[in-house]
Order: structure tokens, then C-alpha cells, then sequence
């Protein structure tokens, strides 16, 4: 779990686009 939190919000930002 080394993931940057900038990758973590882009993943984040991704999959809410995918629910909306």
C-alpha cells in the first residue's frame, strides 16, 4: 500500500465519474 495519494484521488475521481 505505497500508492501517492494523487494516484488514489485520480482512481477516486475515475470511478465516481463511472457511477455518475
Amino acid at each position: 500500500m505505497s500508492k501517492p495519494r494523487l494516484q488514489v484521488s485520480a482512481d477516486v475521481s475515475t470511478i465516481k465519474s463511472q457511477l455518475r
